[in-house]
């Protein structure tokens, strides 16, 4: 997907080394700060922080906490205050309680495609329509070139 092969490369050059991690939230529901599977870590960029803030998991009375969909409930716990200030951001939705800036490209409109979707999310027997007027982006989460962008 376009939008998330830009944020990766974007987060990767050299000009964004200050970031250790990478973040996206792509849809309403993408509503916590970091999501299970929409992150990234740059060890070359900061192996003994990233040893020491996630050295809660490797203590089994803390990692025994977090069952099923804990993984999420624990980078929120743990995590994130120690990374959001260190995180490359891109959120469509929630851009404002918990920072981030928009997506370097617009959602294709016509499917419902959102980075984190278990596939076949973009197919036509899952479409649930991305024109949705309840499913537009707020303006902050948009561009500033682009406030025309009402499905980021």
């Amino acid at each position: 997907m376009k939008r998330e092969t830009e944020t990766i490369d974007m987060w990767t050059s050299n000009k964004q080394q200050k970031y250790i991690f990478h973040i996206a939230r792509d849809n309403r529901q993408h509503n916590i700060p970091i999501l299970g599977g929409l992150w990234g870590a740059a060890p070359g960029r900061g192996r003994h922080y990233l040893f020491h803030i996630f050295q809660p998991m490797l203590i089994p009375s803390i990692a025994q906490q977090y069952k099923g969909a804990g993984d999420q409930l624990f980078l929120s716990d743990n995590i994130w205050e120690n990374v959001k200030t260190r995180s490359l951001i891109f959120d469509s939705y929630s851009c404002e309680p918990l920072g981030g800036q928009p997506f370097l490209s617009q959602r294709p409109i016509a499917d419902n495609c959102f980075l984190g979707c278990i596939r076949p999310c973009c197919t036509k027997a899952t479409f649930r329509g991305s024109q949705n007027p309840n499913d537009t982006c707020p303006p902050a989460c948009r561009p500033k070139d682009h406030q025309d962008w009402i499905y980021c």
